[in-house]
């Protein structure tokens, strides 16, 4: 693998093990600010934990972060065995989505494998609409994606019902963590393909959020054993499949970038050493989230306060600063006060400009601004 792919994977798997707004916030405007002042943390233990049962109100709005939550029928009584659950959901996925909406409970929602949510009740997500609107919708877009493919996912199980093709016991396939089987569902956040695993004598298949219709039926007629060739050209036709979300986004990024190589705005300061280089303004919204930021992870040190160099990457990734290599930026054995640290998020964030690319930039804007907002929409 070539060290910038590896270094890339590396800076990926590390934001998904921090948080689990990767797929929700995909767009820059929808992450400004900090999520984190607007979320609660609740603790989920195996086996242990219920979160509601059926009818109730007043229940909050949970995201998965780690660990794993079934929903039941009935109530679970673990002594009594493991009972099966009608689905599990892992990171990314929302729980008790009904909560938007005003109503009640549905199933009885166990804790699996010990984790943490995200957790948002009425209030919170009152404040979070008023101070940060774009983040609010960014929820309500996934969450209502989420409960599309969950209906989808459960008309599909009904149909796999009805040809049970796998008898594997339910404790069977929480020792393998990712099985799932005709009316059993399990749910990642991590990706878009379909994703078939083979284990032992039987297979099984993953739903993802971004998932299309298309993965979802194809996954059900898999699990009902109607199809063993998912995804072949024999089974699409000659139609075209709309690309995944992720991966559509992932074109459009790669589009815009070689439109910015092609205008020499990744040109490296470097080598304009006879240009001014400049450093854009930090926007009051990033500087907020790092300030929040600092006074979440720093210590009392003699009479001032600051962040040791061992906490200055989650920090940042607090703050909403990903992929970020701090190799040479953060001496070891160091510490931070506020504007030290705040300096180091706006280089992270704020690539500097000589003044050819100024140029660049102000010509672009004078061109297609006309109503002179002072921003392209």
């Amino acid at each position: 693998v070539h060290p910038a792919f590896q270094h890339t994977s590396m800076l990926m798997r590390g934001r998904e093990s921090f948080e689990p707004f990767q797929h929700i916030f995909s767009m820059d405007v929808s992450r400004f600010g900090c999520p984190w002042q607007y979320c609660g943390r609740f603790s989920i233990h195996a086996q242990k934990t219920i979160l509601w049962k059926p009818g109730q109100r007043s229940v909050d709005l949970f995201l998965v972060h780690s660990g794993a939550v079934g929903l039941f029928q009935e109530e679970p009584t673990w002594s009594k065995g493991t009972p099966r659950p009608v689905a599990i959901y892992r990171q990314g996925w929302f729980l008790n989505r009904e909560m938007l909406i005003g109503a009640p409970t549905k199933y009885f929602a166990a804790a699996l494998e010990d984790g943490e949510l995200v957790c948002w009740n009425e209030l919170r997500l009152s404040t979070l609409k008023m101070e940060r609107p774009a983040m609010m919708s960014a929820i309500c877009k996934e969450v209502t994606k989420q409960q599309v493919l969950d209906t989808e996912l459960s008309k599909r199980a009904l149909r796999a019902n009805q040809a049970r093709v796998d008898a594997t016991p339910f404790e069977e396939l929480i020792a393998d963590g990712n099985g799932s089987t005709d009316d059993l569902f399990e749910f990642e956040s991590e990706g878009s393909d379909i994703l078939v695993q083979q284990s032992h004598h039987r297979k099984s298949a993953v739903c993802r959020p971004n998932d299309s219709v298309f993965d979802v039926f194809a996954k059900s007629r898999f699990l009902a054993g109607e199809s063993q060739k998912m995804a072949s050209r024999e089974t699409l036709g000659e139609e075209e499949q709309p690309l995944p979300e992720p991966m559509l986004r992932q074109l459009v990024g790669i589009q815009a970038a070689q439109i910015l190589e092609g205008l020499g705005l990744y040109a490296s300061v470097a080598d304009a050493a006879d240009q001014e280089v400049v450093l854009p303004p930090l926007p009051e919204q990033f500087r907020q989230g790092l300030e929040t930021a600092f006074f979440t992870y720093c210590a009392l040190c003699g009479a001032s306060t600051r962040i040791a160099s061992s906490k200055v990457g989650q920090a940042l990734m607090y703050a909403g600063v990903f992929n970020t290599s701090l190799a040479g930026e953060v001496p070891s054995r160091c510490t931070l006060d506020l504007d030290e640290f705040i300096a180091l998020g706006h280089k992270a964030l704020m690539a500097p400009l000589t003044a050819s690319q100024v140029e660049t930039i102000r010509n672009i804007m004078g061109r297609f601004d006309t109503g002179e907002i002072g921003s392209l929409g």
